[in-house]
């Protein structure tokens, strides 16, 4: 669902003079904090696979094999569309950018304007955040298990954004708040018995409906709100998700695909820019889908058991932990 908010608020584009375009303005304008709730569920499921083993070479390998197969097809994809059609109007690219990009590394220091694949900042970011995560776990556990401790860190990066603090734009820094609340809803999670207050769908709920109207709301009354402090919203939403049991075979899918989804789609829309085909919304989500599931089942999951073998032959037999 997180990945689908992005795929639509980028859509927007396609929709112009369309029969999708007033609902996806309504629905979707700040569909971008779907990484919001990637990085705060992020944060939660790193921490539920490693908090009682972390072995760091075998953990960062296990990371890597996620994530850098998908990425680097789609940056040198995108780099492509770079090459042979023109950069888009939004880029910055320059030689050091790119190298940056190939090295997963462009996180630290630029957004989306410095990505070779435009959405894969965020995946930079998090590759980041993932190299300390023993760092930010063991700071967690002095922090309470509670919604207190869970909500510092969206509180501490509120509090910056209001102050225009001038590294918060920083992707790795936004990552960084944002993964720790995961780690703290971890830390809440197995406090209470692996469960969550009842009253937690109804927060999730008004987060959902703060984050569709909120911020345009607010304007009304001269108020500005800044992106910082919308990220409060994205926990209520992942906790609410770690009471649901999906068993749907479509929801299932989506799930596995969702990384792909995320990565695939910015090429796409790259393309579409600068061939001019800006009306074409159901080609610019139906192909986004399609190359996504074929991406993920091609090349993701087989890239990633490619190399976790490779791995553990180079470890001696062992398996990875």
């Amino acid at each position: 669902m997180a990945a689908l908010s992005v795929l639509f608020f980028h859509s927007r584009i396609f929709s112009e003079g369309s029969l999708f375009e007033i609902p996806l303005q309504m629905l979707f304008s700040n569909g971008w904090m779907g990484v919001d709730v990637f990085f705060v569920l992020s944060g939660f499921v790193i921490s539920y696979v490693y908090a009682d083993r972390v072995e760091y070479r075998n953990y960062l390998v296990r990371r890597f094999a996620r994530f850098y197969p998908v990425y680097i097809l789609t940056t040198l994809l995108a780099l492509g569309i770079v090459t042979s059609l023109g950069k888009p109007p939004f880029s910055q690219l320059g030689d050091f950018d790119i190298l940056m990009n190939i090295a997963m590394l462009q996180g630290l220091y630029g957004g989306h304007t410095i990505s070779v694949n435009f959405v894969s900042w965020s995946v930079s970011a998090e590759f980041i955040i993932y190299l300390i995560f023993p760092i930010i776990f063991w700071i967690g556990a002095f922090l309470p298990a509670n919604l207190f401790g869970v909500l510092t860190p969206i509180i501490l990066y509120s509090a910056f954004g209001g102050l225009d603090w001038t590294g918060l734009g920083w992707p790795v820094n936004k990552c960084l708040f944002l993964f720790s609340a995961g780690v703290m809803l971890f830390n809440y999670w197995v406090k209470n018995g692996s469960s969550m207050p009842k009253w937690i769908s109804g927060a999730a709920i008004i987060s959902l409906v703060a984050i569709l109207g909120l911020p345009s709301w607010a304007r009304q009354f001269g108020i500005n709100i800044h992106n910082a402090q919308m990220a409060v919203f994205a926990v209520p939403i992942v906790a609410w998700g770690l009471t649901w049991h999906p068993k749907s075979a479509l929801i299932l899918l989506g799930g596995r695909i969702s990384y792909s989804i995320y990565l695939f789609h910015g090429v796409v829309y790259m393309y579409l820019v600068q061939v001019q085909m800006v009306g074409e919304w159901l080609l610019f989500i139906f192909s986004s889908l399609i190359i996504a599931y074929v991406g993920s089942n091609w090349i993701e999951r087989p890239a990633r058991k490619w190399i976790l073998v490779k791995s553990v032959k180079n470890n001696g037999g062992r398996q990875l932990s």
